[in-house]
């Protein structure tokens, strides 16, 4: 059970690292995105605002929630560490491990909850995102439409249909469909 412990113990200092790492972490990927906006003068309120906002959510579980989890899973396995059995000793776990396991647990269970959030929060971005940039390619392709519309018909205009060439003839087809 000790071993099952720290190596639970390993696996949340790994999360933890990949989740508020100074490097290769979330926020250190985000800061290079916004290191990478400034350097080529792009200028996107709304990705600054997300980023930052989400830098400050992460920010939020380093101080508030991975602290104690870490320091319950410690204390579980001090808990255990100080009692360890024999193997097939069947006596109950501590209650002192038990109870920091459940708070930990706890944690996890909030630190997920924020972590989906976020997921949700961004994936709503996304989609909204892809929308303007549809709406965008629409609204390109009205203008363009438009544009040779207005061409062909001051070429064609006042024209009998029968004298234009066929690629005029093809042109207005492709405009009427």
């Amino acid at each position: 059970d000790v071993d099952h412990l720290q190596a639970a113990e390993l696996v949340q200092r790994q999360v933890e690292r990949e989740l508020t790492g100074p490097r290769e972490s979330i926020p250190g990927y985000v800061t290079a995105l916004l290191a990478d906006l400034d350097n080529n003068r792009v200028d996107s309120p709304d990705v600054r605002r997300r980023m930052q906002a989400l830098l400050a959510a992460i920010d939020g579980l380093r101080r508030d929630r991975l602290p104690p989890i870490r320091h319950e899973l410690t204390s579980a396995i001090k808990s255990a560490q100080a009692g360890d059995a024999p193997p097939g000793d069947s006596r109950p776990a501590d209650p002192g491990v038990i109870r920091s396991l459940a708070v930990a647990g706890e944690q996890q269970d909030r630190v997920i909850e924020r972590i989906e959030a976020m997921l949700k929060e961004l994936g709503r971005w996304d989609d909204y995102r892809r929308f303007y940039r549809d709406v965008g390619q629409l609204t390109r392709e009205q203008e363009d439409l438009g544009t040779r519309a207005t061409e062909l018909g001051r070429r064609t205009m006042g024209r009998d249909p029968r004298d234009l060439p066929p690629a005029e003839l093809a042109d207005l087809r492709v405009l009427v469909t």
